[in-house]
Parts: structure tokens; C-alpha cells; sequence
């Protein structure tokens, strides 16, 4: 298992997507979160399938805390369309309809 680049810490991990680009130098200035609307591990695989095409940075499983980074924090990962130049993404497993999440 391999750390996280950008945020070091025992419960996190790197996987890398290939679903990624530039941010040819925006500042960040914001976060964003999202509800997976699935499982932990399906977000992580779609997230290294190219057909997909999205990502997110950070990906967070709901039972423990378990935490992947997916892409660096200076590179500009697909998640929300014309703000992705400027943020950070994480998506949180569960569902919305499901507040037992």
C-alpha cells in the first residue's frame, strides 16, 4: 500500500487514475464534496477506467474513515465541470436517498 502524496497520514492511500489534467497554474480556492452514489471500491475503479472519464482527488469510505487519493492536488481532476481548474475533489461512499450512510 502507498501513501498518500498530499495528505499523509495511515488511513490513506494512493491509486492513481488516469483520468486527469493540468491546472496550468489556477490557485486552488475551493473544495468540493459528493456522495458517491455507490460503493468505495466501485468509485475506485471507475475512477481508473479511461471510458470513464472523471475522477476526483479523494475518495472516502463511509465505514472507517479509509481514504484513497486518486490525483495530485496540483494536477486538476474531473469532477465539476468548470470549476475543476480551482478545486479539490472528494467523494464520500454512499447514497443520498440513504441517511444511514
Amino acid at each position: 500500500k502507498t501513501a498518500c502524496p498530499d495528505y499523509n497520514v495511515s488511513h490513506c492511500s494512493w491509486v492513481a487514475s488516469p483520468n486527469y489534467s493540468s491546472r496550468n497554474g489556477t490557485d486552488v480556492s475551493a473544495i468540493v464534496i459528493h456522495t458517491i452514489q455507490g460503493s468505495y471500491s466501485g468509485c475506485i475503479s471507475w475512477f481508473q477506467d479511461t471510458a470513464a472519464n472523471a475522477s476526483a482527488h479523494y475518495i472516502i469510505r463511509s465505514s472507517d474513515g479509509q481514504i484513497t487519493q486518486m490525483v495530485h492536488e496540483a494536477d486538476k481532476a474531473w469532477h465539476v465541470r468548470d470549476e475543476n481548474p480551482y478545486t479539490v475533489g472528494y467523494e464520500h461512499e454512499g447514497y443520498i436517498e440513504e441517511t444511514g450512510w
